[in-house]
């Protein structure tokens, strides 16, 4: 037997135990197919074939998938590969917690790798399972009742596969919460915010109600999202009767469900009404006869809502083009609340300098005139509450109150605003209220399970409170979950890289997110680029470092400090930039 790939000093031998382990244990009994997923990746590396592990081979060699089996049409590796890494989380934090060697499968691909349990795992599950917890250095230690429930409940079923409840609701019915019909209440001043009509899907399967069902999924999901409304015509609605009160939809969104030979083939459209052209389309096959059918049939229609709406999504990033478009043709004209919303978002996504002061000065004109739209407060709350990281300061309280008083005002004027709940939450975390943040996060997510920037957000407060690895597993779900995720969702990949000595990673990691616009990573940069004695690179990141404005030369890591308050990081961090400097 060839070597296989294992950290910590582990042989074959104490490899293949932890593997029997498992398997004998009868954890996976009921998911026959993460067993067979588990056993094949294992096997392969420790017979010296962990390179060779592809989408391909695991979905024919473990799932009984075809030859001709695409991974880019056919989700069902990733599925299972997300369900897997949950179900290992699952078994280490309770049965498994004593094994002497630990599989993982770490994100980014599916070679596994075995490593040895140390002390700190091993307290942590006694911890967990007695329930009681020391306070250290000023901070309890992790939250870990709600931890498992986190990740079979939310990373594992939200993004990727069904949840048990929303499975229900989509299976069978009734709606939790129905979607606007005919009318998308409006009046003349209300902030244009671009309707989205969901067209009643085409079908050429059995079972049409089932079809309509996918359709109301969809729905839902986009409802969530303040950057759109949705408008749902009834499907023996004729195209030519319309409400004389109505304003055209923007978008249009049609799908189609279709059986071909003993699969099924998911398609939906994204048309632009104005120029009647299709601009984004996603097309996902799966086999009718799959035992999974129906986890793979919602995990398909769950990916759609954040590729459209989410904080990168289609239809946000065509807003923001063209807002910059009309402002360049009209460059004194006022904005109305939704392009200020759009400025906002843009800088939201970007986070540079540049896009702060026009969006700022909007936020503030409408919060001073007591706007009535939910999204103007949330997003000044967010603004508010950015402006008090800046300064660096658990000390400048008065900001951060002002921005859960906004906040607050959100959710006042609208409940269903999972922004405002998810802000609330942020604010909550660096007051030190943990049990209000997470009661403030899990709202957020009832609210809207399909938002990519809230399981980073909720990621972050998980490692603000110690606890990396569920932090870092929410964050790269929230990645995962964006068609092109902001640049600042990776600030905690690159900080992480770095606590663990991977410069190289936490080098990548932060160029990607100051590639994005957001200058925040150039300090973490630099702190790579001297680990790994790069001087010429280290150079060029100290003058940009330099040269903006917000940063002090003295006290590098005071904007990331705040967010991120694990001593022996910072002061990693701080030697390594101290040696730069002196020298």
């Amino acid at each position: 037997m060839k070597s296989a790939r294992k950290d910590g000093k582990v042989d074959s031998a104490e490899a293949q135990d932890a593997l029997r382990r498992i398997l004998d244990s009868g954890f996976l009994k009921n998911s026959p197919k993460l067993e067979h997923f588990l056993r094949f990746v294992a096997n392969e590396e420790l017979e010296g074939r962990g390179e060779s592990i592809s989408p391909h081979a695991i979905a024919v060699k473990a799932l009984g998938r075809r030859e001709s089996f695409d991974p880019k049409t056919d989700p069902v590796v990733r599925v299972f590969a997300s369900r897997l890494r949950a179900a290992l989380s699952a078994y280490y934090e309770g049965a498994g917690s004593n094994d002497p060697v630990r599989i993982e499968i770490p994100r980014g691909g599916y070679r596994p790798s075995f490593s040895k349990a140390n002390r700190e795992d091993a307290e942590a599950g006694i911890l967990r399972r007695s329930g009681e917890g020391t306070s250290e250095q000023g901070r309890e230690k992790p939250i870990t009742s709600t931890r498992l429930s986190i990740l079979k409940g939310l990373l594992a079923t939200v993004i990727l596969a069904a949840g048990g409840l929303i499975l229900h609701l989509v299976m069978h019915g009734p709606l939790a919460r129905d979607a606007e019909d005919i009318v998308v209440a409006e009046s003349e001043n209300t902030t244009k915010v671009p309707i989205v009509e969901v067209l009643p899907f085409d079908a050429n399967v059995d079972d049409a109600a089932l079809v309509e069902r996918i359709r109301e999924q969809l729905i839902i999901d986009l409802s969530q999202f303040r950057s759109l409304r949705v408008r749902r015509l009834p499907s023996n609605m004729p195209d030519e009767v319309f409400h004389p009160k109505l304003r055209p939809s923007e978008y249009q969104i049609a799908g189609s469900v279709t059986g071909v030979n003993d699969s099924a083939r998911l398609e939906f459209h994204l048309r632009d009404m104005a120029s009647r052209n299709v601009i984004w389309s996603s097309t996902v096959e799966l086999p009718h006869n799959d035992a999974e059918y129906q986890d793979l049939l919602l995990a398909a229609v769950r990916s759609i809502a954040p590729q459209l709406a989410g904080i990168s999504g289609v239809i946000r990033t065509e807003a923001i083009a063209r807002l910059e478009q009309q402002h360049k043709r009209r460059r004194n004209r006022g904005i109305s609340e939704y392009e200020c919303l759009i400025k906002f978002y843009a800088y939201d996504l970007r986070k540079s300098g540049a896009l702060e002061s026009d969006a700022r000065r909007c936020l503030k004109r409408l919060t001073e005139a007591g706007s009535r739209d939910s999204s103007i407060w949330s997003s000044w709350a967010l603004m508010r509450y950015l402006d008090w990281a800046r300064l660096g300061s658990p000390g400048s309280s008065s900001l951060l109150q002002e921005a859960l008083e906004a906040a607050m005002r959100a959710i006042a004027l609208d409940s269903g605003d999972a922004n405002a709940h998810e802000i609330c939450a942020m604010i909550y975390t660096m007051m030190g209220e943990r049990d209000a943040a997470l009661k403030y996060f899990q709202r957020a997510l009832a609210l809207n399970p399909s938002k990519p920037d809230l399981y980073s957000h909720f990621g972050d407060f998980y490692i603000y409170y110690g606890d990396w690895k569920l932090g870092i597993e929410l964050v790269q779900a929230g990645i995962a979950m964006s068609p092109g995720p902001p640049g600042w969702m990776r600030i905690p990949l690159s900080l992480d890289a770095f606590r663990r000595g991977d410069y190289p990673e936490a080098l990548q990691e932060a160029q990607l997110i100051i590639a994005s616009g957001d200058k925040r990573a150039v300090v973490l940069a630099l702190a790579a680029a001297i680990a790994l004695d790069d001087k010429q690179l280290a150079r060029k990141y100290y003058s940009e470092f330099a040269a903006d404005g917000r940063n002090a030369t003295d006290d590098p890591m005071r904007e990331l400090r705040v967010g991120f308050p694990d001593p022996e990081l910072i002061a990693k961090y701080e030697k390594i930039l101290a040696g730069f400097v002196d020298s």
